[in-house]
């Protein structure tokens, strides 16, 4: 029991038995700051720890205080970040590293703590090791936005622990699952009602993982000015299994420095540590209810022989608004022997050596008027080992199209399903990227809806090259020029304008693109109300007379003429239209 409206100056306190620790709101517990004022070896720098403790508690309102303003010893140029004195010492395996921690739990069972601040960390604040049953609530972490190292909260090789209505800000990650006990498993963690405010992850699992994770909730919980969101990082040899992260709303932002992370909402690797180590397997991952305002977007990324494996995104917002000046544009894979991409697009969804992954309902916008990041990118970039991806209830939209994201109205394909896949080489070029993404068989279903009337006023031709940024030129024409297998039915529904507005926009070069490619397609049409006198004869382009019947006779017949001038087959048979404002045209045979 300490004393009211007191402050304690103390070295380590050791508690072990049964003890329960009550510090009123209006006292603290401040740390010393020299070697001395700690055990033996690094294993031992707390300022209170908890040690073989058996139903043990602390409580009351009142502040353990680090102290960490007396460690600073100036600032890193160009980081915001300030540089602090590390003890020498033979038991730090990192010298950057060799500092205090605040409260720790270990080796312990059955221990409450609540109602407390811990502040102005140095190191790790709340380090729950090697113990089972622990609950945390309404715990504040206040820690200096600019010192490195200072870990919100820690849960380490423990099972059956228990966070909630706790307010964490750390320079470092937030609330962070690890496993660094050989052998010795995480899980059975629940992180509720909680907020985050984080420079680096957020809410996160790993990078030390020297054994598995499974069964790990994190659900109502809020993020705010964060480098990065939702995070698995796995670089040991344990793995992860059995994870729902659920209703949370994040705001995150890039900030200026070397911090690992890029403002991911979600970021989910599973990649060796080094040359000597092997990473585990990541599988049944969920992310579900999710929201998000965001300067980049998701990230999964696995290894060519261990994939992640069994993801679901389901029912999440990203709004992708510019918050900072930091430049984007490159994928954070540290640590790890991997190089860090640069000037690659942040795509919205980025998934590499995947398998068994399906995202369903997530829908990408913009701040209306915003300013835009030059690397902002197209929906999805899934180019290397992709197994059994389905992709749906999702609208394609390019960020860079309108002030507000999509064209007027929404362009989607839903689902799109890779049954297989096989490597390509990169490519610098992201249009191109989309239209040949890999051999696939891809299933394709969905609805382009392009309102007309709110695109009017346009210069000649500018609707159409608004609509070749790579999803919608994907969506549209560009798709034609791979190769693959494509099963498709998109709807086109062209919602007719007064006047003639776009020079470029036209059905029959559509399908004149197609033809030119040997792709079988079928597509409905819906001209109903379109305007006449759009289309020129220029660049093989027909006008469009408002007798749907004639016009696609004419069509035919330009295909058919233009195939004969190439000395090529024709290999598109239009049929089944009618004068009833839609057509269809049948799968093509090859002769």
């Amino acid at each position: 029991m300490f004393q009211c409206n007191r402050t304690y100056l103390t070295a380590t306190i050791v508690l072990s038995g049964s003890v329960n620790v009550y510090l009123p709101a209006d006292s603290s517990i401040i740390a010393g700051t020299q070697r001395e004022d700690f055990g033996s070896v690094q294993a031992d720098w707390y300022l209170l720890r908890f040690d073989r403790c058996k139903n043990c508690s602390v409580s009351g309102g009142g502040t353990l205080d680090m102290r960490g303003r007396l460690w600073v010893t100036g600032l890193v140029p160009g980081r915001w970040m300030k540089t602090v004195r590390n003890f020498q010492d033979a038991s730090c395996k990192n010298p950057n590293e060799c500092r205090p921690r605040v409260l720790g739990v270990v080796n312990s069972v059955n221990v409450s703590i609540k109602d407390i601040l811990l502040k102005d960390s140095i190191y790790w604040t709340l380090h729950i090791f090697g113990s089972q049953g622990v609950s945390v609530y309404n715990v504040t972490v206040d820690n200096d936005f600019e010192i490195p190292n200072d870990d919100g909260m820690d849960i380490d090789s423990s099972k059956d622990v228990w966070v909630s209505h706790c307010n964490v800000t750390a320079w470092d990650d937030g609330i962070c699952l690890k496993a660094t006990l050989p052998g010795v498993s995480t899980e059975n963690v629940l992180v509720e009602e909680s907020t985050v405010r984080s420079r680096a992850s957020a809410l996160k699992i790993g990078t030390e993982s020297r054994a598995d994770f499974t069964n790990l909730v994190f659900q109502h919980n809020k993020v705010i000015e964060s480098h990065r969101g939702l995070s698995i990082q796995l670089r040991d040899n344990g793995s992860v299994s059995g994870v729902l992260f659920s209703d949370i709303k994040m705001s995150l932002q890039r900030y200026v420095g070397d911090e690992w992370g890029g403002s991911e909402p979600i970021y989910v690797t599973a990649l060796p540590r080094n040359s000597t180590t092997h990473e585990g397997s990541i599988s049944g991952i969920t992310f579900q209810n999710i929201s998000a305002i965001t300067e980049a977007g998701i990230l999964v990324v696995g290894m060519p022989d261990n994939p992640v494996t069994d993801l679901t995104v389901f029912n999440m917002e990203m709004n992708f608004q510019k918050l900072t000046n930091v430049p984007g544009g490159f994928h954070d894979l540290r640590p790890s022997d991997f190089a860090n991409k640069s000037g690659v697009p942040d795509n919205q969804v980025f998934l590499q050596n995947v398998q068994n992954v399906s995202i369903t309902a997530l829908n990408v916008s913009e701040l209306c008027g915003g300013a835009q990041k030059p690397t902002w990118g197209q929906t999805l970039n899934a180019t290397l080992g992709i197994q059994n991806l389905t992709f749906q209830d999702t609208p394609l939209c390019p960020l860079t199209l309108v002030p507000c994201g999509c064209p007027a109205g929404k362009m989607s394909l839903e689902p799109i399903h890779i049954v297989d896949d096989k490597p390509v080489p990169a490519y610098s070029d992201a249009q191109q990227q989309m239209a040949d993404v890999a051999t696939h068989h891809w299933d394709l279903r969905g609805e382009i809806d392009l309102t007309l009337e709110q695109l009017a006023g346009k210069e000649n031709g500018q609707l159409w090259k608004e609509l070749k940024t790579p999803a919608a030129r994907w969506t549209l024409a560009r798709m034609s020029q791979s190769k693959h297998v494509w099963d498709y039915g998109t709807k086109i529904n062209l919602k007719g304008h007064a006047s003639c507005i776009a020079e470029g926009l036209t059905v029959p070069w559509f399908f004149t693109a197609l033809a030119d490619k040997d792709v079988p397609y079928a597509m409905d049409v819906d001209l109903h109300g379109y305007p006449t006198g759009c289309w020129d004869a220029e660049d093989g382009r027909l006008p469009i007379s408002g007798h749907l019947e004639r016009d696609m006779a004419a069509l035919d017949q330009a295909m058919a003429e233009k195939h004969r001038q190439q000395g090529r087959p024709a290999v598109v048979e239009l049929s089944n239209y009618t004068a009833a404002h839609s057509f269809e045209t049948v799968d093509s045979e090859h002769i």
